[in-house]
């Protein structure tokens, strides 16, 4: 996933990925203004298996 892999999870993020399978590429687009120093952050959507803390 190169770079995208650096972003983190959250359950209210401010990106979202958008695959594009036959191209085999991904585009991160932002949900809301994003701040300066601000991080960038997406919802896995994943299943957990734990109660998050």
């Amino acid at each position: 996933m190169g770079l995208t892999s650096l972003l983190n999870h959250s359950y209210s993020p401010n990106a979202q990925f958008i695959r594009h399978i036959d191209e085999l590429t991904i585009d991160v687009v932002a949900l809301r203004n994003i701040s300066v120093g601000e991080e960038i952050t997406i919802d896995y959507q994943m299943t957990l298996w734990f109660e998050p803390t």
